[in-house]
């Protein structure tokens, strides 16, 4: 009896509770949230490219593979008529690092490679955007935007964020966007 005691206790079993007491509850075991790693797993991949549309006055031809590697001139943006005195802005919609919706912006754009200069005024309608370029283009971005008369698009791709949606599939996250 005293060997089956000895063994209970060193495999760390425990007496019967008790009559009137409760067994003692074991600790939950978390679960990974599923939801939440999809949605990550979304939004990383839907950071890898992003496109605006443009419709407004404007003249605008941007290219780059890099921010060093970068050709591009024009502007869109508000025009006054000048016989009517009639504004046209130029409105802007489209989806940027988790960032979307709708703008008026005003933008003046020159230069090549290092040597670039941009100007961008925006006024944000709807969504959560927030970032307009020259301050949304990334170091490793490549694509291009143009604008001809009252219509415009643009398109980028990400390989940082390819990158980050790789990893975020094994769980890390080296960009620290999975909120």
């Amino acid at each position: 009896m005293l060997c089956a005691c000895l063994v209970a206790i060193a495999c760390g079993c425990a007496a019967a509770p008790r009559q009137g007491e409760a067994e003692p509850a074991e600790p939950p075991v978390p679960a990974p949230d599923v939801l939440d790693y999809l949605a990550a797993r979304g939004f990383d991949l839907l950071d890898i490219a992003s496109a605006r549309l443009a419709v407004g006055p404007g003249l605008l031809a941007h290219a780059r593979a890099t921010r060093w590697l970068a050709i591009g001139a024009g502007s869109i943006g508000k025009a006054e008529w000048w016989a009517s005195g009639f504004e046209l802005p130029n409105y802007g919609v489209g989806w940027l690092l988790r960032q979307g919706g709708a703008w008026i912006e005003r933008r003046a754009e020159i230069g090549i490679s290092t040597f670039y200069y941009c100007e961008s005024e925006s006024q944000v309608l709807g969504g959560n955007r927030t970032t307009f370029p020259p301050e949304c283009r990334g170091d490793f971005d490549f694509g291009g935007e143009v604008h001809f008369a009252l219509v415009g698009l643009a398109v980028e791709a990400r390989p940082d964020e390819f990158l980050d949606f790789l990893a975020g599939l094994a769980g890390f996250d080296p960009r620290g966007d999975d909120g």
